[in-house]
């Protein structure tokens, strides 16, 4: 999620059986080719890592 919305992440079996236990952390890192279909834009996930060494997170900026 961004300050904006949520950014569709699709992860194809493949994918998911050799990333599956990572996908599971709080904060990832990903590469991944952009899909823009009918309007949508979605991120097709190629590689996944985590971020231990990440100890805080900024909160999310709320522009309303």
């Amino acid at each position: 999620e961004d300050e904006f919305g949520h950014i569709p992440l699709i992860v194809w079996p493949a994918v998911y059986v050799e990333y599956r236990l990572i996908l599971r952390e709080p904060v990832l890192l990903v590469r991944a080719k952009v899909s823009r279909r009918e309007g949508t834009l979605n991120l097709v996930v190629e590689h996944a890592e985590n971020l231990p060494s990440v100890k805080h997170t900024p909160k999310s900026m709320d522009f309303r």
